[in-house]
């Protein structure tokens, strides 16, 4: 892929065309590093809440200061009555975290620069 102007990158390219009757399911470059960084999200998280010890290794410690960061925004913004949204605030700061920096790969696409994937996630508290 030759970038020929800057905006080339955020273009989204139909890979695999999927139709259902009406519905279009097609997976598209969006799609696909979406599900990508989503795997990698569920794989870290499993793979190292097994690996939870007394004494933390140098994963348990950036997790454990990624959880005390958002922990204290919440706590600062709502107070005790936003901790039952730290989960997903959670889930979703991890997301957004990894997204940003998957645009930061040379040559890459950045999934966060769409409208669509930030209304999603807003839908997603709003609900």
């Amino acid at each position: 892929m030759l970038l020929f102007n800057p905006f080339e990158q955020f273009e989204i390219m139909l890979i695999v065309p999927i139709v259902m009757d009406d519905i279009d399911i097609s997976l598209t470059n969006l799609t696909i590093l979406a599900m990508m960084i989503s795997g990698i999200v569920l794989t870290l998280n499993s793979i190292l809440y097994k690996s939870y010890t007394f004494i933390p290794n140098n994963w348990q410690i950036l997790m454990e200061a990624k959880y005390q960061f958002v922990f204290s925004i919440l706590s600062e913004q709502t107070g005790a009555k936003g901790f039952k949204y730290f989960p997903h605030l959670l889930t979703v700061f991890t997301l957004i975290l990894l997204y940003n920096l998957g645009g930061l790969v040379p040559f890459s696409f950045t999934v966060s620069s769409h409208v669509i994937i930030t209304f999603t996630l807003a839908l997603s508290f709003f609900l």
